[in-house]
């Protein structure tokens, strides 16, 4: 493996200009940085993380902590990892189920500090859930760096989705649509349906319109809310007048509910209009394509490595709350 002196006897540069030169030291000419970079390259050089760290007494090591990891979190942490790659990071991902999970990260981290670290969690199971929150009262006890995504942990500095203000803009954006009768469909007790209704409540009330809410018990998992949206158009058929349109909780109860009013005969959007949440690819190839709120995943991603290493720089302990706004995609059901 490539050295910094073999680098060195390449460029004919000391290896303190190398090893300045691989860092991006502004001071060093942008001349000699393309030499040494050119040479690092042809000599195929890897940097030693492990051996940097020991020397200025930090770790090189992000470990992200989750319960659940699925294709939205794999986005988020993709965003992430490029973003701490450039700081000579590196990410490593625990998927936290249970307890013994829990005691085998802890023997790790008692062997290797990690720079920082990044909690998620699903609050569908709230044993999980508690695990996690465990974890963190651990690593703030260690002083060691946190941020957490889309998390509720007092003094914890935090990335959020600003759930409240997407439902605020898709409902004031059928205001201007011409609709006037527009309702929400949610799922009790799960996780961001507080925040959602919260922004309902404030369109409506903004633009004057009549609250019509409509919560399905919680469920857990795509089929159990195809369900819950085949509840949603139930309840909603039960009145004389059906509401002009509906915003869902998530794509799921509003794909189902499409499904509900092709075999009801129901068109949309002439009869009702529909929006979903979360951008899921399915929603592009529905009949009609679905209108819907997309989490910007990798911009939530790339925010929380760029805070990350912000706090794993700073020796500041005051915490940070960054709120991400969400996108409406417009598509043939609004």
């Amino acid at each position: 493996m490539a050295s910094l002196k073999d680098i060195a006897e390449k460029t004919g540069v000391s290896i303190r200009t190398v090893n300045r030169a691989l860092k991006g030291d502004e001071k060093i000419k942008e001349a000699t940085k393309k030499i040494v970079l050119a040479a690092a390259k042809e000599l195929n050089y890897i940097p030693n993380l492990a051996a940097r760290a020991l020397k200025s007494g930090g770790g090189y090591e992000v470990i992200a902590v989750i319960n659940n990891l699925h294709e939205m979190h794999l986005r988020k942490f993709a965003a992430m990892e490029k973003v701490l790659r450039e700081k000579e990071l590196l990410l490593s991902i625990f998927i936290v189920e249970d307890e013994n999970c829990c005691e085998d990260l802890l023997k790790r981290l008692s062997l290797s500090r990690p720079a920082g670290a990044v909690l998620m969690a699903d609050y569908d199971n709230q044993e999980q859930y508690d695990l996690i929150k465990g974890l963190w009262k651990i690593f703030d006890q260690q002083d060691i760096p946190c941020l957490g995504i889309d998390l509720d942990f007092e003094g914890m500095s935090q990335v959020i989705l600003d759930r409240s203000k997407a439902i605020y803009d898709s409902i004031t954006y059928l205001q201007q649509k011409g609709y006037k009768d527009i309702a929400y469909a949610g799922i009790e007790g799960a996780f961001g349906n507080d925040e959602r209704i919260e922004g309902y409540k404030k369109a409506v009330k903004t633009h004057s319109l009549k609250e019509n809410i409509f919560l399905a018990p919680l469920a857990v998992g795509d089929e159990a809310r195809v369900e819950s949206g085949k509840l949603a158009m139930e309840h909603f058929a039960k009145f004389a007048k059906r509401p002009q349109a509906i915003q869902f909780f998530t794509d799921m109860m509003a794909v189902s509910a499409l499904q509900y009013c092709q075999q009801n005969g129901i068109k949309v959007p002439e009869d009702l209009a529909i929006i979903g949440f979360d951008n899921q690819p399915i929603t592009a190839f529905t009949q009609p394509p679905l209108t819907t709120i997309s989490q910007p995943v990798e911009r939530v991603g790339e925010i929380s490595g760029k805070l990350l290493c912000d706090l794993i720089k700073s020796s500041n302990s005051v915490s940070y709350t960054k709120f991400v706004d969400a996108d409406l995609v417009e598509r043939a059901s609004t």
